[in-house]
Protein backbone atom coordinates (compact mmCIF):
# COMPACT_ATOMS: atom_id res chain seq x y z
CA UNK A 1 0.00 0.00 0.00
CA UNK A 2 0.89 3.06 -0.70
CA UNK A 3 0.42 4.42 3.13
CA UNK A 4 2.63 1.73 4.40
CA UNK A 5 5.32 2.54 2.08
CA UNK A 6 5.66 6.04 2.50
CA UNK A 7 5.88 5.21 6.11
CA UNK A 8 8.95 2.96 5.48
CA UNK A 9 10.52 5.45 3.24
CA UNK A 10 10.28 8.33 5.80
CA UNK A 11 11.84 6.43 8.69
CA UNK A 12 15.50 7.72 9.41
CA UNK A 13 16.84 4.31 7.72
CA UNK A 14 18.93 3.84 4.85
CA UNK A 15 17.22 1.86 2.06
CA UNK A 16 19.61 -0.72 1.90
CA UNK A 17 19.61 -1.65 5.49
CA UNK A 18 15.80 -1.45 5.81
CA UNK A 19 15.88 -3.68 2.97
CA UNK A 20 18.51 -6.50 5.21
CA UNK A 21 16.51 -6.25 7.79
CA UNK A 22 13.22 -7.73 6.18
CA UNK A 23 15.40 -10.07 4.28
CA UNK A 24 16.73 -11.38 7.15
CA UNK A 25 13.22 -11.54 9.11
CA UNK A 26 12.21 -13.62 6.16
CA UNK A 27 14.79 -15.62 6.44
CA UNK A 28 14.98 -16.54 10.20
CA UNK A 29 10.89 -17.02 9.68
CA UNK A 30 11.82 -20.31 7.65
CA UNK A 31 15.52 -21.43 9.06
CA UNK A 32 14.35 -21.46 12.95
CA UNK A 33 11.63 -23.55 12.43
CA UNK A 34 13.62 -25.41 10.30
CA UNK A 35 16.33 -25.74 12.88
CA UNK A 36 13.92 -26.57 15.87
CA UNK A 37 13.11 -29.41 13.71
CA UNK A 38 15.67 -30.69 13.09
CA UNK A 39 17.07 -30.79 16.35
CA UNK A 40 13.80 -32.78 17.63
CA UNK A 41 14.06 -35.24 14.81
CA UNK A 42 17.82 -35.99 15.60
CA UNK A 43 16.88 -36.27 19.45
CA UNK A 44 13.79 -39.04 18.73
CA UNK A 45 16.41 -40.25 16.36
CA UNK A 46 19.07 -40.60 18.90
CA UNK A 47 16.63 -41.47 21.75
CA UNK A 48 15.37 -45.09 19.49
CA UNK A 49 19.22 -45.76 18.62
CA UNK A 50 18.71 -44.77 14.96
CA UNK A 51 21.70 -41.83 14.64
CA UNK A 52 24.86 -42.85 12.90
CA UNK A 53 27.56 -40.55 11.87
CA UNK A 54 26.56 -41.25 8.09
CA UNK A 55 22.85 -40.61 8.83
CA UNK A 56 23.95 -37.07 10.21
CA UNK A 57 26.00 -36.77 7.39
CA UNK A 58 22.82 -36.85 5.13
CA UNK A 59 21.26 -34.57 7.35
CA UNK A 60 23.22 -31.73 7.03
CA UNK A 61 23.45 -31.83 3.58
CA UNK A 62 20.11 -32.25 3.31
CA UNK A 63 19.74 -28.99 5.26
CA UNK A 64 22.08 -27.07 3.45
CA UNK A 65 20.00 -28.27 0.07
CA UNK A 66 16.55 -26.92 1.88
CA UNK A 67 18.24 -23.36 3.11
CA UNK A 68 19.71 -23.09 -0.45
CA UNK A 69 16.53 -23.93 -2.33
CA UNK A 70 14.61 -21.60 -0.10
CA UNK A 71 17.51 -18.52 -0.60
CA UNK A 72 16.87 -18.90 -4.00
CA UNK A 73 12.71 -19.18 -4.38
CA UNK A 74 12.80 -16.05 -1.41
CA UNK A 75 15.25 -14.09 -3.86
CA UNK A 76 13.04 -14.54 -7.31
CA UNK A 77 9.94 -13.82 -5.25
CA UNK A 78 11.69 -10.15 -3.59
CA UNK A 79 12.89 -9.45 -7.70
CA UNK A 80 9.32 -9.85 -8.60
CA UNK A 81 8.17 -7.43 -5.60
CA UNK A 82 10.82 -4.93 -6.53
CA UNK A 83 9.44 -4.94 -10.23
CA UNK A 84 5.80 -4.83 -9.61
CA UNK A 85 3.25 -2.72 -7.41
CA UNK A 86 0.78 -5.19 -6.64
CA UNK A 87 0.64 -8.36 -4.82
CA UNK A 88 -1.33 -10.21 -7.44
CA UNK A 89 1.27 -9.02 -10.38
CA UNK A 90 4.02 -10.33 -7.69
CA UNK A 91 2.93 -13.46 -6.87
CA UNK A 92 2.47 -13.96 -10.93
CA UNK A 93 5.61 -12.72 -11.87
CA UNK A 94 7.52 -15.29 -9.21
CA UNK A 95 5.46 -18.19 -10.83
CA UNK A 96 6.85 -16.40 -14.53
CA UNK A 97 10.50 -16.56 -12.92
CA UNK A 98 10.73 -19.67 -11.37
CA UNK A 99 9.73 -21.44 -14.82
CA UNK A 100 10.79 -18.88 -17.52
CA UNK A 101 14.19 -20.06 -18.06
CA UNK A 102 13.12 -23.66 -18.57
CA UNK A 103 10.01 -22.66 -21.01
CA UNK A 104 12.71 -20.94 -23.40
CA UNK A 105 14.60 -23.76 -23.37
CA UNK A 106 11.46 -26.35 -24.17
CA UNK A 107 10.45 -24.03 -26.58
CA UNK A 108 13.63 -23.84 -28.42
CA UNK A 109 13.69 -28.16 -28.13
CA UNK A 110 9.76 -28.04 -29.60
CA UNK A 111 10.55 -26.34 -32.53
CA UNK A 112 14.17 -28.31 -33.36
CA UNK A 113 11.86 -31.02 -32.95
CA UNK A 114 9.28 -29.62 -35.05
CA UNK A 115 11.22 -28.41 -38.35
CA UNK A 116 14.46 -30.75 -37.98
CA UNK A 117 14.09 -33.98 -39.14
CA UNK A 118 17.64 -34.81 -38.12
CA UNK A 119 17.49 -33.42 -34.79
CA UNK A 120 18.17 -35.81 -31.76
CA UNK A 121 18.20 -34.40 -28.14
CA UNK A 122 20.84 -34.57 -25.80
CA UNK A 123 21.08 -34.46 -21.93
CA UNK A 124 22.91 -31.26 -22.21
CA UNK A 125 19.50 -29.70 -22.56
CA UNK A 126 17.88 -31.88 -19.84
CA UNK A 127 20.95 -30.03 -17.75
CA UNK A 128 19.95 -26.67 -19.37
CA UNK A 129 16.19 -26.86 -18.02
CA UNK A 130 17.40 -27.72 -14.63
CA UNK A 131 19.60 -24.39 -14.39
CA UNK A 132 17.71 -22.31 -16.30
CA UNK A 133 14.28 -22.96 -14.00
CA UNK A 134 14.74 -22.68 -9.95
CA UNK A 135 11.60 -24.64 -9.40
CA UNK A 136 12.40 -27.49 -11.34
CA UNK A 137 16.12 -27.15 -10.24
CA UNK A 138 14.89 -27.46 -6.58
CA UNK A 139 12.73 -30.25 -7.27
CA UNK A 140 15.92 -32.04 -8.68
CA UNK A 141 17.13 -31.10 -5.69
CA UNK A 142 14.85 -32.68 -3.12
CA UNK A 143 15.42 -35.75 -5.22
CA UNK A 144 18.80 -35.72 -4.41
CA UNK A 145 18.35 -34.93 -0.48
CA UNK A 146 16.98 -39.12 -0.85
CA UNK A 147 20.18 -40.09 -1.32
CA UNK A 148 23.26 -39.39 0.77
CA UNK A 149 25.87 -40.08 -1.82
CA UNK A 150 24.59 -37.69 -4.43
CA UNK A 151 26.02 -34.17 -3.27
CA UNK A 152 27.03 -31.77 -5.84
CA UNK A 153 29.25 -28.73 -5.52
CA UNK A 154 28.43 -27.18 -8.13
CA UNK A 155 24.89 -27.13 -8.15
CA UNK A 156 25.49 -25.74 -4.45
CA UNK A 157 28.09 -23.06 -6.09
CA UNK A 158 25.67 -21.98 -8.75
CA UNK A 159 22.69 -22.19 -6.40
CA UNK A 160 24.82 -19.00 -4.82
CA UNK A 161 25.73 -17.46 -7.17
CA UNK A 162 22.40 -17.30 -8.60
CA UNK A 163 20.90 -16.19 -5.65
CA UNK A 164 23.72 -13.48 -4.69
CA UNK A 165 23.09 -12.23 -8.38
CA UNK A 166 18.96 -12.15 -7.82
CA UNK A 167 19.55 -10.33 -3.93
CA UNK A 168 22.12 -7.65 -5.38
CA UNK A 169 19.68 -6.55 -8.02
CA UNK A 170 16.88 -6.70 -5.79
CA UNK A 171 18.94 -4.66 -3.38
CA UNK A 172 19.95 -1.81 -6.46
CA UNK A 173 15.90 -1.88 -7.38
CA UNK A 174 15.09 -0.70 -3.82
CA UNK A 175 17.45 1.98 -3.65
CA UNK A 176 15.62 3.18 -7.19
CA UNK A 177 12.56 2.18 -6.69
CA UNK A 178 9.84 5.42 -6.01
CA UNK A 179 7.16 5.47 -3.39
CA UNK A 180 4.40 5.76 -6.18
CA UNK A 181 5.49 2.81 -7.58
CA UNK A 182 2.63 1.21 -4.97
CA UNK A 183 -0.82 -0.24 -6.85
CA UNK A 184 1.01 0.43 -10.20
CA UNK A 185 0.99 -3.48 -12.23
CA UNK A 186 5.13 -2.50 -12.91
CA UNK A 187 7.29 -0.13 -10.69
CA UNK A 188 9.02 0.68 -13.59
CA UNK A 189 7.17 1.80 -16.76
CA UNK A 190 9.72 2.14 -18.86
CA UNK A 191 11.23 -2.10 -18.82
CA UNK A 192 7.12 -2.87 -19.27
CA UNK A 193 7.06 -3.12 -23.15
CA UNK A 194 10.66 -5.66 -22.79
CA UNK A 195 8.56 -7.89 -20.31
CA UNK A 196 5.72 -8.02 -22.84
CA UNK A 197 7.97 -9.16 -25.66
CA UNK A 198 9.72 -11.47 -23.94
CA UNK A 199 6.39 -12.79 -22.34
CA UNK A 200 4.55 -12.68 -25.77
CA UNK A 201 7.18 -14.61 -28.27
CA UNK A 202 7.70 -17.51 -26.06
CA UNK A 203 4.57 -18.04 -25.15
CA UNK A 204 3.13 -17.61 -28.39
CA UNK A 205 5.34 -20.35 -30.15
CA UNK A 206 4.71 -22.60 -27.36
CA UNK A 207 0.52 -22.05 -28.27
CA UNK A 208 1.48 -23.18 -31.82
CA UNK A 209 3.88 -25.81 -31.00
CA UNK A 210 0.94 -27.47 -28.49
CA UNK A 211 -1.75 -27.18 -31.33
CA UNK A 212 0.24 -28.49 -33.99
CA UNK A 213 1.54 -31.40 -31.89
CA UNK A 214 -2.09 -32.19 -31.30
CA UNK A 215 -3.15 -32.35 -35.41
CA UNK A 216 -2.02 -35.08 -37.53
CA UNK A 217 -2.54 -32.77 -40.60
CA UNK A 218 -1.60 -29.70 -41.57
CA UNK A 219 0.58 -29.41 -38.73
CA UNK A 220 2.55 -26.42 -39.73
CA UNK A 221 -0.79 -24.64 -40.44
CA UNK A 222 -1.92 -25.06 -37.16
CA UNK A 223 1.69 -23.88 -35.76
CA UNK A 224 1.12 -20.33 -37.43
CA UNK A 225 -2.57 -20.29 -36.12
CA UNK A 226 -1.60 -20.99 -32.61
CA UNK A 227 1.21 -17.73 -33.27
CA UNK A 228 -1.72 -15.48 -34.49
CA UNK A 229 -4.22 -16.65 -31.45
Amino acid sequence: SKEKLDFYHSLAIKRKKLFFVQYVSGLLIFALPLLFSTVICVAIGGLNGLLTGAGMIILLKAMLYRILCFLLIYGIAILAVMLTGKTIVSILGTGVFLLYGSIIVLTIVGMAATFFSTYMETRNLQVLVYYFSPAILCGYIDGLTNYGDNFSLRICVGMVLETAAETGISVWLHGIRKSEAADKAIAFPKIEGIIKVLLVIPLSLMVGLYLSMMMSNNRTIWFFGGIVV
